[in-house]
């Protein structure tokens, strides 16, 4: 009886360390986008003061 239980607490902790996961890559990329456009707006910006 308590090894079940513990296959499922080890399961369910599992699951949750995916899904942790899953939200870091998530988060990581959506922190990739954002930058990237940053830096892009940055060169628009640098851009269009040197031309003026």
């Amino acid at each position: 009886m308590n090894l079940t239980i513990q296959i499922a607490q080890t399961t369910l902790l599992l699951d949750e360390v995916h899904v942790f996961s899953d939200r870091l890559q998530l988060h990581h990329r959506v922190v990739r986008i954002i930058s990237v456009r940053r830096s892009r707006k940055q060169e628009v910006s640098f851009y269009e003061s040197n031309r003026i």
